[in-house]
């Protein structure tokens, strides 16, 4: 559904809001943010999918304000568009396959039901492999905590349980638990193979228990990598009791690891990766320094659906993502507008981009900060807004306020009326953990999930304004 910018504006400016929900935002702009967004999330962009003409028609779009705003082209080769090859798809092909072979004994597990390849594993074949048991997968020496312990894994295949011990009650799940986590571990500790297991005890709310994700795209690891339902686990541990061992990790705060010699298995995995060229738009607003700050917002969505979907329709829709993140990508331009008006130069260089490709496993924010002729010294902070259109109730949610001494402090100075959770590391689902694997500090501003998170229904007009603007006029107050 498209509706005109006019009737939006219109109808925004009798809504019943509470006095709190409309401080003073100036210098924001909230009629600009909207008008971002209902261009950005019009039907004629088609959802913005990755290497789609919709998604050019926004970087044409996003290219055309910092031209605007007065910002310094800061891509390649002096346009405002810093161009990569991006991996977008991948298929099975060939032979993919995992056998169990234990005392003379040998049951192969079902593709599809049993097991799946990960989209970022390697292809490879490996035959009478051993398999090691690495508890959670997980080394930690912050918590002085380490699976890999004593362990020789160096040719082999590790069995690891998804998530992490307990981190305390109302504590969220750390980066340890992420899947390509667990994986470039086992690869820096010489796996040849690595084999992640549905645990039974750890759940988020509203996760399917024992699923197999999806297959999709996602920059390789460099190692070959399986998502096991339970029951496929089970198969591996022959006598041993999976909840058992993930009980006593959890209950004893260690290690459990340990080798399984009875077991070999025979394992197969064969992708095809289908690649297209994309671009991040990056624009610069020089300031009095060598130091620089980046101000970045995806701009990709889902296009008509597909894998990451959550529509309970399968027929192809256009996914306009309006939350998810033409909010997002409105607050930067309007912050470069900004910037760019107040006429002076800013203390720091304010790096305005525009990431492809997070939809797709973080490829725009990745490329960038592999790539990009900045020395990752000089950028002294990353803020991230995604999804910052569907505040309730004043909260928002910032993450990385113990990446940098000061943070805590500016996120409490730059955010009256609001009520803000906050979360210390840098790790997440979005562009600033690009950053902050590189050590680089990071703030990420995000208004929460919805019912219409990755589905058709996110559109223009469940878009909330004034929180938008409130949001904007916080790390408007921040950089400042």
């Amino acid at each position: 559904m498209t509706w005109p910018i006019a009737i939006l504006l219109a109808a925004w400016s009798v809504l019943p809001l509470p006095r709190q929900d409309l401080p003073d935002t100036k210098p924001i702009s909230s009629a600009a943010l909207l008008r971002h967004v209902a261009f950005l999330a019009d039907d004629d962009l088609a959802g913005r999918g990755i290497c789609t003409p919709g998604l050019d028609t926004a970087a044409a779009y996003i290219a055309d304000a910092f031209r605007s705003a007065g910002l310094e082209p800061a891509g390649s080769s002096g346009s405002y568009f810093h161009s990569f090859e991006a991996t977008v798809g991948v298929t099975l092909t060939g032979e993919n396959h995992l056998i169990v072979k234990r005392g003379g004994e040998t049951l192969p597990l079902e593709l599809d039901e049993d097991f799946i390849p990960f989209g970022f594993s390697e292809s490879g074949a490996f035959h009478d492999i051993e398999v090691v048991f690495a508890g959670y997968g997980i080394t930690d020496p912050e918590q002085g905590y380490d699976d890999y312990a004593g362990l020789d894994v160096t040719g082999k295949a590790v069995l690891v349980l998804r998530h992490e011990p307990p981190r305390g009650k109302d504590a969220g799940w750390s980066h340890h638990a992420l899947f390509r986590t667990k994986a470039q571990n086992a690869r820096a500790h010489g796996a040849a193979a690595i084999l992640i297991v549905n645990d039974p005890r750890s759940h988020p709310e509203g996760e399917e228990e024992d699923e197999l994700v999806a297959l999709r795209q996602g920059g390789r690891i460099g190692i070959t990598a399986l998502h096991l339902r339970e029951r496929a686990g089970a198969h591996l541990l022959g006598d041993l009791d999976l909840a058992a061992l993930q009980k006593e990790i959890d209950e004893t705060r260690k290690p459990a690891s340990r080798p399984l010699p009875d077991l070999r298995i025979d394992l197969a995995v064969s992708l095809e990766r289908r690649k297209c060229m994309t671009k991040n738009v990056v624009g610069l607003l020089p300031g009095n320094s060598d130091e620089y700050v980046v101000i970045g917002a995806h701009y990709d969505h889902l296009g008509m659906g597909g894998t990451s979907s959550l529509a309970t329709d399968e027929k192809p829709a256009i996914h306009n993502g309006a939350d998810d993140n033409a909010s997002g990508v409105a607050g930067m331009l309007e912050l470069a507008r900004v910037f760019a008006a107040e006429g002076t130069p800013p203390q720091k260089n304010l790096l305005f981009i525009a990431f492809t490709g997070e939809e797709s496993g973080l490829l725009g924010s990745a490329a960038f900060v592999r790539e990009t002729k900045i020395p990752l010294d000089r950028i002294t902070a990353m803020i991230n807004l995604d999804m910052i259109g569907r505040m309730r109730d004043n909260r928002l949610t910032i993450f990385g306020v113990e990446t940098a001494t000061a943070f805590r402090e500016i996120v409490e100075r730059t955010t009256p009326g609001l009520t803000v959770t906050t979360h210390g590391d840098g790790y997440g689902p979005s562009d600033q953990t690009s950053f902050y694997v590189k050590k680089i500090p990071v703030l990420f501003y995000f208004t929460g999930a919805h019912r219409d998170y990755h589905k058709p229904s996110d559109d223009v007009e469940k878009i909330n304004v004034a929180g938008m603007a409130r949001v904007t006029h916080a790390v408007y107050l921040a950089v400042r």
